[in-house]
């Protein structure tokens, strides 16, 4: 009778094989995010730009238009003080757990009369 064969040598190549797995997984996930566009460049703001246009307000608009009205703000009055006999528990204590005794299995099988 032959023992039983707790280890099993000569898996190595198993292990080889998910470190090079690992190794290209992950040189692909790098070269996919090598592969982003670059962003769009900055704008630049020169004496040749013709893009930007600056509109500015007629003074007589600025004087013809009132500032709109303040309004006053309505303070809400502060809550209640909160006293300690709002939050008083109950004169009557938690019930302690009931516990049911269960019968234990017996220890010892009891003898067989065959």
């Amino acid at each position: 009778m032959s023992a039983p064969l707790f280890y099993r040598p000569g898996s190595k190549w198993q292990t080889a094989a998910a470190f090079v797995s690992a190794v290209l997984i992950h040189g692909g996930a790098v070269a996919l995010a090598e592969l982003k566009p670059d962003p769009p460049p900055a704008p630049t703001i020169g004496a040749d730009d013709e893009k930007w246009i600056i509109i500015e307000p007629d003074q007589a608009d600025a004087q013809a238009t009132p500032p709109p009205p303040v309004e006053e703000l309505e303070v809400a009055p502060p809550p209640p003080p909160i006293s300690d006999r709002d939050f008083k528990d109950d004169d009557k204590p938690t019930p302690p757990p009931r516990r049911t005794a269960k019968a234990a299995p017996p220890l010892v099988r009891p003898p067989s009369n065959a």
